[in-house]
């Protein structure tokens, strides 16, 4: 559903073409992520899952949480110069620019993943049994101390860690000191605000779901000689609570991926009312007399210098200030507030 709402003409912007190509690297982990785990977690026992995780289901997980952590960072970057410097010259650049290196990144870094596990057939009474080993690079030393522990600490723990705190935080900072002339109108003002808000909801998600991860990445990089030591036959084993970490870690991940479209929803305005229209329920504003009902609430309508032009009345009528009705609001055919600009009014009084 995520994908279908983010599709849609008005969502093209460059910020949720950011949040489509993360909520496709949300879904790939989810089902590559999920069926892996969920097998070894039961136990079960399938040919076709043997014959297509070591080169489809195990690598495709890696890279697709690499992408996720990667989309993450450039989500920031993009709300960042958005909000920080919106007059520099990237801001105005296409969700391309964020989206290519991602993906590439994500599959170079995970390369190696797609040569860790190794599926041999065994005949028994006439019968191919497919089972899986790891490969002779999995054992290698310098492999194991430089890409599973360094790389993958520092690639996808460490570097991007640092970088979402920085940015988030300027954009926190920079939210209760931003002033309407920076963007230009106070409309444009209320959406960049709102999906800095959409972008810190999935960075806090973000963070709690994959803390477990990053303690464990720490953990096994403390402990790398040990690891390196231990013969293939017999691998190191952690104590109790880290032999159950990993599976509430995997639990953590797959619940980030799933739980990013509540964020959307409960976040966005944009996209809730996307949502709403792609689900064909009516959206709260197209409700006849919902627009007045809304415009009602700010009691006067201001000019430049704060003193107030028009008073709307109970019952939708208008008054100038002095008591005086108003001619410009009440001639039913030469004023200029007709249909078409008591419409083009509303539109930028609700619209956020």
């Amino acid at each position: 559903m995520a994908l279908v709402v983010l599709s849609r003409p008005k969502l093209r912007d460059v910020f949720h073409q950011l949040l489509l190509a993360l909520a496709c690297f949300d879904i790939l982990y989810i089902i590559c992520g999920g069926v892996s785990y969920t097998f070894r977690a039961f136990q079960a026992q399938s040919d076709i899952y043997t014959y297509l995780f070591p080169h489809l289901i195990y690598p495709l997980s890696h890279v697709a949480v690499t992408g996720t952590i990667f989309m993450t960072l450039a989500i920031s970057i993009e709300r960042y110069l958005g909000l920080c410097h919106p007059m520099l010259p990237p801001h105005s650049r296409k969700a391309w620019f964020y989206i290519v290196p991602v993906v590439v990144i994500a599959f170079a870094l995970n390369v190696p993943k797609f040569m860790e596990v190794e599926l041999e057939i065994e005949t028994v009474n006439g019968t191919d049994i497919p089972f899986l080993k790891s490969s002779q690079l999995r054992y290698n030393e310098n492999y194991v101390r430089g890409y599973i522990m360094w790389t993958r600490l520092f690639s996808t723990a460490i570097i991007p860690v640092t970088m979402l705190l920085f940015l988030n935080t300027r954009i926190i900072i920079d939210l209760f000191s931003s002033k309407v002339q920076r963007f230009g109108s106070t409309k444009r003002q209320r959406r960049e605000i709102n999906l800095c808000f959409i972008l810190l909801c999935i960075v806090f998600v973000f963070f709690i779901c994959h803390a477990c991860r990053i303690f464990l990445d720490v953990y096994e990089f403390s402990n790398v000689e040990k690891i390196i030591q231990c013969a293939p036959d017999r691998p190191w084993l952690p104590e109790a609570w880290g032999q159950a970490l990993p599976y509430v870690s995997h639990f953590m991940m797959i619940l980030n991926s799933s739980v990013n479209f509540i964020v959307y929803c409960l976040v966005g305005h944009t996209f809730r009312r996307e949502l709403c229209r792609t689900l064909g329920i009516r959206d709260y504003m197209s409700i006849p007399g919902a627009e007045w009902s809304r415009r009602t609430s700010r009691s006067d309508m201001v000019n430049g210098n704060g003193s107030t032009l028009v008073s709307i009345q109970p019952g939708g009528s208008r008054s100038l200030k002095n008591g005086h009705r108003s001619t410009y609001y009440n001639s039913p055919s030469s004023s200029p507030m007709n249909e078409g600009n008591k419409q083009a009014m509303i539109n930028d009084l609700t619209e956020v």
